[in-house]
C-alpha cells in the first residue's frame, strides 16, 4: 500500500482518523468538561509520543529516505513548524484553560497540518504506507488535525468572530520568536533552520509569489497572515450563524 497524496490508500488513512474523530466525539461529547479535557489531553500525549517514536526512527536515516536525497538534522526536525508545535501548545492551553490561545489549535495547526499531508516532502511520496516513517509523519499530522476537530466536539473551544483578534496577536507573535529561534538555532549550528518559513519560502510557491512582493524574511508572511484571516473567517461563519439562529429560536420561546 503506497501513499502518494489523494490515492486509495491516502483516503483510507484520512477515512480511518475521520473514524477516530467520530468515535471519540460520539462517547465523550456530554461527558463532564473534566472527562473532556483528560480525553484530549490523553489524545494529545499519545500524538506526542508517536512523534519523538517517529523522529527516532528518523534519525537512524531509513535507506529508502537516505536514496531520496533526506539526511536527518535534529535541530530541523524539533516540534516548532508551523502545526507540530501545537503538540505542546494545545495541551498548555487546555492545562492553563486559555481559551483565546486555542485559538491557534483550531485554526492555524490544522491548516499547515492539512498542507502537509496533501502536499509532503518528496520523501514520504510513494512508498508504503507501513513504513514507520510514514506512519510518523503522515499519523502525526493527521491527529493535529483530530485534535483541532475535537477542540470544537468536545465543547472546549468555541469559534467566534472576536477569537480572531487573538489568533493574530498570538500567530503574530509566534512568528516573531520562531524568526528569532531560526536566526540562534543557524548561528549555533550547520542546520538550515527555517521554522514558521520565517527565513525564506524553502520552494514554495505561493510562498515564492509573496517573496516576490516583500523580499524581506519574516516580513513577506503578512500576506499569509491576511490569507489566514481570510481562511478563518470562513471556518467561523457556520458557527456564528448557527449559534446566531439558536439564540434567536430561544428568545422567540422566552417571549411565547
Amino acid at each position: 500500500m503506497r501513499i502518494i497524496p489523494f490515492n486509495d490508500t491516502f483516503f483510507i488513512c484520512i477515512l480511518f482518523c475521520l473514524l477516530i474523530f467520530l468515535t471519540i466525539t460520539f462517547f465523550f461529547k456530554d461527558k463532564s468538561e473534566k472527562t473532556r479535557k483528560i480525553v484530549l489531553l490523553s489524545y494529545c500525549g499519545l500524538n506526542l509520543i508517536l512523534f519523538i517514536i517517529y523522529k527516532i526512527n528518523l534519525s537512524t536515516n531509513p535507506a529508502t529516505l537516505v536514496d531520496k536525497g533526506y539526511v536527518f538534522n535534529i535541530w530541523e526536525e524539533l516540534p516548532l513548524h508551523l502545526c507540530n508545535i501545537s503538540l505542546f501548545l494545545v495541551p498548555i492551553s487546555v492545562l492553563i484553560n486559555n481559551k483565546k490561545l486555542l485559538s491557534y489549535g483550531f485554526y492555524i495547526a490544522p491548516l499547515g497540518a492539512i498542507m502537509a499531508v496533501c502536499f509532503p516532502d518528496p520523501s514520504f511520496i510513494g512508498e508504503s504506507i507501513f513504513e514507520f516513517y510514514n506512519i510518523g509523519y503522515y499519523f502525526t499530522h493527521l491527529n493535529i488535525v483530530i485534535v483541532g476537530l475535537l477542540l470544537v466536539s468536545l465543547k472546549l473551544f468555541k469559534p467566534t468572530f472576536k477569537q480572531l483578534l487573538f489568533l493574530n496577536i498570538y500567530a503574530g507573535c509566534i512568528g516573531v520568536v520562531m524568526h528569532f529561534v531560526n536566526l540562534i538555532l543557524r548561528a549555533l549550528t550547520s542546520a538550515d533552520v527555517n521554522y514558521f518559513y520565517t527565513i525564506n519560502t524553502s520552494g514554495i510557491s505561493l510562498l515564492n509569489l509573496f517573496w516576490s512582493i516583500i523580499p524581506v524574511p519574516l516580513l513577506y508572511l503578512v500576506f499569509a497572515l491576511a490569507i489566514l484571516n481570510v481562511y478563518a473567517a470562513l471556518v467561523t461563519l457556520p458557527f456564528h450563524l448557527y449559534i446566531k439562529r439558536k439564540n434567536k429560536l430561544e428568545n422567540n420561546l422566552v417571549c411565547e
